[in-house]
């Protein structure tokens, strides 16, 4: 069976915003089911999230996992259930060069340093990328992220974006059908 080809395996920003709106609205019991599975079914990006989180302020902490989750049950949903668990070393090489592209660009304008990583890491679930950047950039607080909290978040969730998304397209084709008729309902 050939495989979809990529741009008809994007994620519907109908099924980002569901899925949003599950967690969104969820109750405690809900949220602690959904955190108990995530931490099962995804392990290795449970404990990628909480290491990094380290370096993080209390709600930078729980954002980065929070957003994990969240964009875990994003591509869990969309692969009708079945996505793969990630691995740790994956995860940490992708981590790896998205840092080390950031220290080659130190000296680079914020403009040209975005128009680079764009092309080096290219972005291939675009409402999926809106979602969790909107979330990062309007932080429910007050302040802004401090600027070595905003990168460390940027750096985390662009691995765990890019880690999803090739892992999302080399998926059968069965996992991306339908993808607009996915719902809150598919959530649960």
């Amino acid at each position: 069976m050939a495989k979809l080809k990529s741009f008809e395996k994007i994620i519907p920003d109908e099924l980002v915003l569901a899925t949003d709106h599950y967690f969104a609205h969820a109750d405690l019991k809900q949220s602690r089911q959904a955190l108990r599975e995530f931490q099962e079914k995804q392990p290795a990006v449970a404990e990628f999230a909480t290491s990094l989180g380290k370096e993080l302020s209390e709600e930078g902490r729980n954002l980065l996992v929070y957003l994990s989750m969240v964009l875990w049950k994003i591509f869990d949903s969309a692969a009708k259930g079945a996505f793969p668990s990630l691995q740790m070393k994956e995860l940490e090489k992708m981590f790896e060069e998205i840092e080390n592209f950031f220290l080659q660009m130190k000296h680079v304008s914020e403009e040209e340093m975005l128009t680079r990583f764009q092309e080096k890491f290219p972005i291939q679930q675009p409402f999926v990328y809106q979602y969790l950047f909107q979330k990062l950039l309007k932080p429910d607080s007050t302040s802004a992220w401090p600027e070595n909290e905003l990168l460390v978040l940027f750096m985390a969730l662009s691995s765990l974006l890019a880690v999803f998304s090739r892992k999302f397209e080399e998926l059968p084709d069965s996992a991306g059908e339908n993808l607009t008729n996915r719902t809150e309902k598919d959530l649960e």
